[in-house]
């Protein structure tokens, strides 16, 4: 009984190899601010700014092995969820097009774009390029978040009027 259970065993790991093995198992894209900066990180932005996307291609199977782009790339945004905030993300430039071979493990400027709402606005940003047989669920990056943070000017006047109310307080007490 047990020396059936091993065979199984390894019949099933091998079957699991050879269909890993298969096509593009070990792709992952990855979406930064700038080159070697991974994402998952919250990166702060004022309102109306422009930044250019960066992209990575990561194949764990073929390091340093060649991609051909055969689509238009996309950027799909969204504000996360809870929030009750206004804003949007534009897209100023592609740099990534159909017909654009793109290299594993290379960092490549993906798209600049213009970030754009309320103060603390969070949104979540998420590259998509389409690969020559390669299917939908290697085609999206991972995210990026963007939190929209005040500009200078208002944090000084919000910091001006709290002092002026806490003058105000401390004057009534006395």
């Amino acid at each position: 009984m047990r020396g059936k259970v091993l065979a199984i065993a390894f019949v099933l790991m091998a079957l699991t190899l050879v269909v890993s093995g298969a096509g593009a198992q070990n792709l992952m894209f990855e979406l930064s601010d700038w080159p070697g900066m991974y994402s998952g990180e919250i990166i702060e932005v004022l309102p109306g700014d422009e930044e250019v996307l960066w992209i990575h291609l990561y194949d764990g199977d073929n390091p340093g092995s060649w991609w051909h782009v055969d689509e238009s790339p996309q950027l799909w945004w969204d504000i996360l969820p809870g929030e009750v905030m206004e804003g949007s993300v534009t897209v100023l430039e592609w740099h990534i097009q159909p017909s654009f071979d793109i290299q594993s493990s290379v960092w490549y400027p993906f798209v600049t774009i213009q970030v754009d709402g309320v103060p603390s606005t969070m949104f979540e940003i998420y590259g998509i390029i389409p690969l020559a047989g390669v299917g939908p669920e290697y085609e999206s990056s991972m995210p990026i978040w963007k939190h929209v943070t005040p500009e200078p000017s208002s944090m000084l006047a919000l910091g001006t009027g709290l002092f002026g109310l806490g003058g105000l307080l401390l004057r009534r007490r006395k």
